[in-house]
C-alpha cells in the first residue's frame, strides 16, 4: 500500500506532462504472496488512470535489456545492497562494546561517509581498496569487550523483514544487545534461485540439491523453448555464483574489523534444510526461514532468534507453526512477532523484554562454560 501511494502521488502531484516514467517495484515474479497481486494491481490502476507513456511495473532484466541502463550497474546494485548490510553490522556490533559509544558512532560514521563519497568520486575500484582503509580505521576505535562475550539476536523473516525490523534492532541495541537482521543476500539469492527452481520441477526434480545440479539435465533432447528456460536457469545459476563470491570477498574486507561474528552460510544448504519441512517448489520464503532458523539453533551464535513478519505475509506466516515445536524443543529464546509497519505495540515490547532477559542468561551461561572449558 506504501509503494503504491508513493506512486499515485508522484503521478498526481509530481509527473511532468511530457515525461515517460518508468516504476521499478520490488519484484515482477509471480508468487504464492501479496507480491503475486502486483500484476493485476497495475492493469487496474493503468486502466482507471487512462496515463500515457508510464510503466507502472518493472525492473531492469536481461530480458528487457536493462531498459537500455548499463548492465554493469544493474549488477554493482546488490552489491551495494550487501555492502551497507555488512557495514551495519559491524556498526551494531560496535555500538555495543565499544567503550564509549557516542564517540565511536560518531567516529563510524564519519570513516563511512568518507568511503562513500570516495565511491562518488573514484567509482568501482574503490569498492575494495576504500574498505581495506575503512577497515583499518573502525579496527582503531577502542572497545571493552570481545564480541564473543556479548549476548546477540538474530532476526530473521520473509522478504518484507526489510521494511520493519528497525524498531526491534533498534530496541536491542539499546540493552546491550547485539541485534543481526538476517542477510539481504538470502532474500536476492531466494529470487535468482526461483528460476532453477522452476526448470528442475518441470522435469520432474524436487529438491534444491537436484535443481542445482546441472548434470542431472539432458540438454541434447530440449526443443527450442525449453533451450531457451535452461539459458535463463544457467545464467541465474552463474550470477549466483558471482554475487556468492563477491559477498564472501566483501564480508572478508570489513570481517578485518572484528566485528562480523557470522559466516555466510550457503544458501543451497539453507534450503535443503527448509524442503524438509516445506516444498521450495511453491517458490516461496517458507522453506528459507525455516532453513535459516534450524542452522542459527545448530550454529550456537545466537542467544535469541526473532521470527519477524506482517500479517499478510502468507509464506512467512507458515513458517510459525513449522517452526514453533521445533523451538520447544531448544533452550535457546525464540519468539514470532507480526508486524505491520515499523513499529512496536506494548505487547510486542514486553516480549522483547522477555527475550532480552533470556538471551544475557543464555551468554552468560555459555560464557562460564568456556571459562571453565
Amino acid at each position: 500500500m506504501a509503494i503504491t501511494g508513493a506512486i499515485l502521488k508522484d503521478i498526481a502531484e509530481y509527473r511532468e506532462e511530457n515525461e515517460i516514467t518508468i516504476y521499478r517495484t520490488p519484484t515482477d515474479i509471480n508468487s504464492p504472496c501479496q507480491n503475486g497481486s502486483w500484476g493485476i494491481l497495475w492493469e487496474t490502476f493503468s486502466n482507471r488512470l487512462n496515463v500515457k507513456n508510464i510503466i507502472l511495473s518493472g525492473g531492469p532484466l536481461y530480458r528487457n535489456k536493462y531498459f537500455g541502463l548499463n548492465p554493469n550497474l544493474i549488477s554493482l546494485e546488490p552489491i551495494g545492497y550487501m555492502i551497507g548490510h555488512y557495514l551495519t553490522e559491524a556498526k551494531n556490533t560496535l555500538y555495543c562494546i565499544a567503550k564509549d559509544n557516542r564517540q565511536a558512532m560518531a567516529i563510524f560514521e564519519k570513516v563511512t561517509s568518507k568511503y562513500i563519497e570516495a565511491l562518488k568520486i573514484e567509482g568501482e575500484k574503490m569498492l575494495a581498496a576504500g574498505l581495506e582503509e575503512w577497515a583499518l580505521e573502525i579496527k582503531k576505535i577502542p572497545v571493552k569487550a570481545k564480541v564473543d562475550e556479548i549476548p546477540k539476536i538474530l532476526i530473521f523473516g520473509g522478504i518484507n523483514l526489510v521494511y520493519d525490523h528497525y524498531p526491534v534492532e533498534n530496541y536491542f541495541l539499546e540493552v546491550g544487545i547485539i541485534p543481526k537482521v538476517v542477510e539481504y543476500a538470502e532474500l536476492i539469492e531466494l529470487t535468482l534461485s526461483s528460476f532453477l527452481v522452476r526448470f528442475g520441477f518441470k522435469r520432474g526434480y524436487t529438491t534444491p540439491k537436484e535443481h542445482f545440479d546441472e548434470s542431472l539435465f539432458d540438454y541434447s533432447n530440449f526443443n527450442k523453448k525449453e533451450l531457451k528456460e535452461a539459458e535463463r536457469a544457467i545464467r541465474s545459476k552463474k550470477t549466483l555464483r558471482l554475487f556468492n563470491s563477491q559477498c564472501q570477498s566483501f564480508r572478508r574486507l570489513i570481517g578485518k574489523t572484528g566485528l562480523l561474528f557470522d559466516p555466510q552460510v550457503d544458501f543451497e544448504t539453507i534450503l535443503e534444510t527448509g524442503n524438509e519441512y516445506a516444498s521450495i517448489n511453491a517458490i516461496t520464503e517458507t522453506p528459507m526461514i525455516i532453513g535459516r532458523f534450524i542452522h542459527s539453533l545448530k550454529s550456537g551464535v545466537y542467544d535469541g532468534l526473532i521470527n519477524l513478519s506482517t500479517f499478510n505475509c502468507q509464506p512467512a506466516m507458515n513458517s510459525q507453526p513449522i517452526i514453533r515445536p521445533l523451538a520447544n524443543e531448544s533452550d535457546i529464546p525464540y519468539a514470532a512477532l507480526d508486524c505491520e509497519g515499523p513499529w512496536l505495540s506494548t505487547n510486542q515490547k514486553r516480549l522483547l523484554e522477555t527475550m532480552a532477559v533470556q538471551a544475557k542468561r543464555v551468554r552468560k551461561r555459555r560464557n562460564e562454560l568456556i571459562l571453565k572449558s
